[in-house]
């Protein structure tokens, strides 16, 4: 490996999510609250030849995780191309390929999703009741995304993940119904708080379900004990059943308990284009200059600073599509909402 990539606060940058639509099959009501948003046109996204592009020059600077993710990434024809294309970079320094999905494609597609290449998938199921899964998802398919979960197994694609955005009025009783679940299913289990992901329009705090109080309402039916592992940059607090079982706990509390001071990822739009007039920096080792044969300019939100040392100050036409969007919930001197740029974790 010959540089490293470091953000304004000089922490390395680890972990890519590519976004590879911004199309979805669910119209879950946090996410879009106002309805179907403008979707991009198909001639502006990214191709696959150009992610698998950006993605190798990223792993030579330094990546190790990529995240496959959307709107829906598997509403994206044959992904399984780009997934085979992406585990090739395994060689170079690639050591984790994952997939975040709602489940749906699951069941006809899991076992090609591990023939290409995918390592493991998070799948997302706010709730185990088929009335309020419909309710908060716009779609009535609870019993599909059960059987998506299943293929994984089968197929191989572990550690499965489960992510639920527990949100008050809707699907705070069912948190120790989903501990249950994981550990009938030796799944991990994770609890996201109800994030401000309109810019906080319709968002309020008084639907947020705290971290404290999920794991409060799992304790009581089921005990847990920290796991004794290193948080590093994950976006996670751990725990197992203190009896013992299979399955595992993870809450995510970026309303209130931040957590983005170790922030380790970078993120890559489907069509990237978002404010192509700002322009970002990153500090780079001697060694990262391929890098600007690719990126154009790096956008990043106006609450990071654009401070960067070591200006990459590139040229390429074309790379004025890729948008790279640092993640960065209430980092250090950010003054906007935890997700105003609609970072999910």
């Amino acid at each position: 490996m010959s540089s490293t990539l470091k953000d304004s606060y000089g922490r390395a940058i680890r972990d890519l999510r590519v976004s590879l639509t911004d199309r979805c099959n669910f119209r879950c009501f946090y996410c879009l609250p106002h309805g179907e948003p403008p979707i991009a046109p198909k001639e502006q996204m990214l191709s696959y030849e150009e992610i698998e592009y950006v993605c190798d020059v990223f792993v030579s600077l330094g990546i190790q995780k990529i995240r496959l993710t959307g709107g829906e990434p598997m509403m994206r024809r044959d992904i399984e191309t780009i997934i085979g294309k992406l585990s090739l970079l395994k060689p170079k320094g690639l050591q984790d390929l994952a997939l975040t999905t709602n489940g749906y494609f699951l069941p006809d597609r899991a076992r090609s999703l591990k023939a290409a290449g995918l390592d493991r998938i998070t799948i997302s199921v706010d709730s185990l009741k088929p009335e309020t899964f419909k309710q908060m998802t716009g779609v009535d398919v609870l019993d599909r995304v059960l059987a998506g979960i299943a293929a994984a197994k089968q197929a191989g694609l572990e550690p499965i993940k489960i992510n639920a955005v527990i949100v008050r009025g809707h699907n705070e009783d069912e948190v120790a119904d989903f501990a249950a679940f994981a550990r009938e299913h030796d799944v991990g289990m994770r609890f996201i708080e109800f994030m401000p992901l309109d810019s906080g329009h319709d968002w309020s705090r008084a639907d947020v379900v705290s971290g404290r109080e999920i794991r409060e309402r799992i304790d009581e039916k089921f005990p847990l004990v920290p796991m004794d592992v290193a948080r590093g940059s994950e976006t996670s607090s751990r725990f197992r059943f203190a009896d013992g079982a299979p399955g595992e706990i993870g809450i995510i509390a970026p309303v209130t308990e931040p957590f983005c001071g170790a922030c380790s990822r970078i993120r890559l739009t489907a069509d990237g284009i978002r404010g192509v007039d700002g322009t970002g920096r990153i500090s780079k080792e001697p060694g990262a200059g391929e890098f600007a044969v690719f990126v154009d300019r790096v956008n990043f939100d106006d609450c990071v600073p654009a401070a960067f040392e070591d200006s990459l100050n590139l040229t390429a036409d074309r790379a004025s599509r890729v948008l790279l969007c640092a993640k960065h919930r209430q980092t250090k001197n950010c003054g906007k909402q935890n997700s105003e740029s609609g970072c999910p974790p």
